[in-house]
């Protein structure tokens, strides 16, 4: 039972050998066979040696391309917070120049904005000192006395030109009342 069993272990060891361990020659012999298999799998695994180099080298292409993306794409966004910001500023200046008189909107360049900061959450600080110093710097660009004119209280004509379906019910009559009255404080405004 014990040949049986180690001839069993023969059979299953040259099984598990490679096909070129079968092939090979003993000590000092090497047969054509043998090269040409050696050089069948030596040309295997160069052409993926190559095939795997090929592919590590794409992927450090995408990713090279993917961060330079990932650069603009970010560069972008500061772009666009640092243009959104702008604007915030702008507006709160135009608010604060109405308060304060400032004569010419376009005086607000003169403004010292060093100080103007915005938050994270959009918040704007700082204008207000902004225009308190100009003001103190050079008075002759504000007023004294409000140059904004009082808001009327609308007529019940001029009420429902707020909603498109309203002007539509309008009377002819009604509605060249209304035109003329806009056309007549067309004059009248500062604007």
């Amino acid at each position: 039972m014990t040949d049986e069993v180690q001839t069993i272990k023969n059979e299953t060891t040259e099984i598990q050998k490679s096909p070129l361990e079968s092939l090979r020659p003993k000590k000092g012999e090497l047969t054509k066979e043998y090269v040409s298999e050696l050089r069948a799998e030596n040309r295997e695994r160069r052409l993926e040696s190559e095939l795997l180099a090929k592919n590590l080298q794409d992927t450090a292409n995408k990713l090279k391309e993917t961060e330079e993306n990932s650069k603009r794409a970010l560069e972008e966004v500061k772009n666009l917070q640092t243009q959104a910001e702008q604007k915030m500023i702008r507006a709160d200046m135009k608010i604060f120049a109405n308060k304060y008189n400032l004569r010419d909107l376009d005086d607000i360049k003169l403004a010292d904005l060093s100080g103007v900061k915005v938050s994270a959450n959009g918040d704007v600080f700082g204008i207000e000192e902004a225009l308190i110093a100009l003001k103190a710097k050079k008075p002759y660009l504000f007023d004294e006395v409000s140059t904004s004119r009082a808001i009327n209280n609308p007529s019940p004509v001029d009420a429902r030109l707020h909603n498109p379906q309203e002007v539509m019910k309008m009377t002819r009559a009604e509605y060249e009342a209304y035109e003329a009255n806009f056309l007549s404080n067309i004059g009248n405004s500062s604007y």
